[in-house]
C-alpha cells in the first residue's frame, strides 16, 4: 500500500476480504479493487462491480480452501483487467488455472494419498512458509505436518527468519 504514493498510474488493490479498509476505501473513492465476497471473486470501480466466478472454479485455489493461490488469483484478475482484457478473457485464464503436478508442479498441488492430503508448493521466503503453515489448518485431519527446504540463495535474514 505504501508503495502507490510512487506510482506514475492509479494502483488496483486486492485483499481475500471484501470488508478490508482499503478495499472499502478505494471504492468510496471510486477506484478499482480485486476482492473475494463469500466464494466469489469480484472486480469493483467505486460502486459498479461485477462478479468474475466462484473460487470453486479455479483449479488453484482448491475450491478456495488455500489463501495465497486465492490471493495470486486476484492479483493476476487485478492485472489482467487493468490492462483491458475483456472480463470473459480473465475467467477462462482463472478457469484454467492448473493445480495439477503436469499443468504447474510445485505450485499450490494438492493430492489425496491413501487418506492423506499432500500439499505442494514453491514456498521460497518467510511469508510464503507462514502461509503454507495457514493453509494446513484449513485441511481437516488430526494430525498437520509440514517438511520444508529453504533455497540456499535467499538473504541471511530471511533464511534465519525461516
Amino acid at each position: 500500500m505504501r508503495m502507490a504514493a510512487h506510482c506514475k498510474g492509479s494502483a488496483l488493490f486486492f485483499a481475500r476480504d471484501s470488508d478490508h479498509s482499503v478495499i472499502l476505501r478505494q471504492r468510496r473513492e471510486g477506484a478499482r479493487a480485486a476482492f473475494v465476497r463469500g466464494q466469489d471473486l469480484i472486480l469493483a470501480a467505486g460502486e459498479a462491480q461485477w462478479v468474475l466466478l466462484s473460487l470453486r472454479r479455479i483449479p488453484l485455489t482448491n475450491g478456495g480452501q488455500i489463501g495465497f493461490p486465492v490471493e495470486n488469483c486476484l492479483a493476476a484478475a487485478g492485472t489482467l483487467w487493468a490492462l483491458g482484457l475483456p472480463l470473459e478473457t480473465i475467467d477462462a485464464a482463472l478457469e484454467t488455472s492448473g493445480a495439477d503436478l503436469e499443468k504447474s508442479p510445485w505450485c499450490s498441488n494438492v493430492l489425496s494419498i491413501n487418506g492423506a492430503t499432500v500439499v505442494f508448493d514453491y514456498g521460497h521466503n518467510p511469508s510464503a512458509l507462514l502461509a503454507m503453515i495457514a493453509a494446513l489448518e484449513s485441511f481437516l485431519h488430526r494430525r498437520h505436518l509440514a517438511v520444508y527446504s529453504a533455497a540456499g540463495d535467499r538473504r541471511d535474514v530471511a533464511l534465519i527468519r525461516q
